[in-house]
């Protein structure tokens, strides 16, 4: 038969594939595409629509800030927890010149509802109303500054480059 060593060892192995695959599946059981079922591709296979219905749906800018960011969030949504700390800590520091502005997603419009393909979702706007980016607001499953979609706009008011990152990876929850 077996001799305890052998048998040592291989329990050993076998719980640390347990293990292994048990923490794989806890950290990565929530991570999925922005648009998870491409509703908004295949909706939208020319973006520029996508964003000219958006930029008139989205409240406008309420402040004289140069930024305005609208966050959307999903009560239900398991996701909200790893965002909360990231997006009080822009707030605190980008404040100076950006507004920040939360809207939960089951009070938006019905049309502008059908724009959101997952939460958390952050839409960033200029004064003037000009749509900057709609997406997530970071990729993976943690939400911090090594892996915010946003901080490159508010560290930078004057980037004007309209980015919709709607194949991210991370934790979203679909709408």
């Amino acid at each position: 038969m077996f001799s305890r060593h052998t048998l040592a060892i291989a329990l050993a192995v076998s719980w640390l594939v347990l293990i292994s695959l048990g923490f794989w599946w806890f950290q990565f059981r929530w991570i999925q595409d922005f648009d998870a079922d491409n509703r908004i591709l295949q909706s939208y296979p020319d973006l520029d629509q996508y964003v000219t219905e958006l930029t008139d749906l989205l409240p406008a800018p309420a402040s004289q800030e140069p930024i305005t960011v609208t966050i959307v969030r999903a009560n239900n949504c398991r996701c909200n927890r790893f965002s909360v700390d990231h997006l009080d800590d822009l707030a605190e520091r980008y404040g100076d010149h950006t507004q920040f502005q939360y809207q939960q997603l089951a009070e938006l419009p019905a049309p502008l509802r059908s724009l959101v393909p997952a939460t958390p979702f952050a839409a960033i706007q200029t004064r003037q109303g000009e749509l900057l980016y709609a997406g997530p607001i970071n990729t993976g499953l943690e939400c911090t500054s090594g892996s915010s979609l946003l901080e490159s706009y508010l560290s930078r008011p004057d980037n004007a480059q309209l980015q919709l990152p709607l194949l991210a990876r991370g934790c979203y929850c679909s709408v």
